[in-house]
């Protein structure tokens, strides 16, 4: 998960090395999402494991 940020941020960073303009355009006007998107997807990762944890503690 921490390298898919990394490579995120790096194409975020360096969106002026991008040779079409459309795609360009496209990480300049969306990396609010992109990166909002990323912390949901990671905040679900943690309640699930929390889930787990909860789980396998009541079974224990």
């Amino acid at each position: 998960m921490d390298k898919l940020l990394g490579k995120m941020e790096n194409i975020v960073r360096n969106d002026k090395d991008t040779d079409k303009p459309s795609i360009k355009n496209s990480i300049i006007e969306n990396t609010d999402r992109i990166r909002r998107n990323y912390e949901l997807i990671r905040l679900e990762k943690i309640s699930y494991c929390n889930m787990i944890n909860v789980i396998w503690n009541t079974l224990m």
